[in-house]
């Protein structure tokens, strides 16, 4: 399978290409920006990317929104520093799979780079051409799920409220 890894921190690039190998993705590549990471789409699109938030030249949201803009459906973790609930909140709407706050352990970046490939799987989400991942490795979807396909995203929202309860749309906590 094949990662694409995008941050502007050599140190998190060669910390995610190492944690990503054990996983299954034999051939992952490195950007620092947002600009190398649709340069390095062009070449050939991967099975998943994580992506940082800020970095020069093109920042992960922008990057993002370019990406998905194209048609794109490959998962993207949203790997960052980024922790206020606005900001998690801009990047799901924008088309993130799964955030992840920074700094991290390698058994959490394993947890949910875990869940990003595995709740993809079950959206029924087709992405990269490495072919490396199939939705039959993961269980089915349940009806209700099948039925209510935006479910997951949902899913992520509610936790980002339950994760930041004093912090309401109105802030009046």
């Amino acid at each position: 399978m094949k990662a694409l890894v995008v941050d502007d921190s050599k140190t998190i690039r060669t910390i995610m290409q190492r944690s990503l190998a054990p996983l299954g993705f034999e051939d992952v590549v490195e950007a620092e920006d947002g600009q190398q990471a649709l340069d390095r789409c062009a070449e050939g699109q991967p099975d998943l990317i994580t992506l940082d938030w800020n970095m020069p030249v093109m920042n992960g949201i922008e990057f993002l929104k370019a990406y998905r803009a194209q048609g794109h459906k490959t998962p993207i973790l949203m790997v960052t520093t980024e922790a206020e609930k606005s900001r998690v909140v801009e990047a799901i709407k924008a088309g993130v799979n799964h955030y992840l706050i920074k700094p991290f352990t390698p058994d959490q970046l394993k947890e949910r780079i875990t869940e990003t490939l595995e709740r993809a799987a079950r959206e029924g989400l087709s992405w990269g051409c490495g072919g490396g991942l199939s939705a039959g490795a993961v269980s089915k979807p349940t009806q209700r799920e099948a039925a209510f396909p935006e479910m997951g995203r949902r899913l992520v929202m509610l936790r980002v409220v339950f994760a930041y309860p004093c912090q309401g749309l109105d802030a009046s906590c």
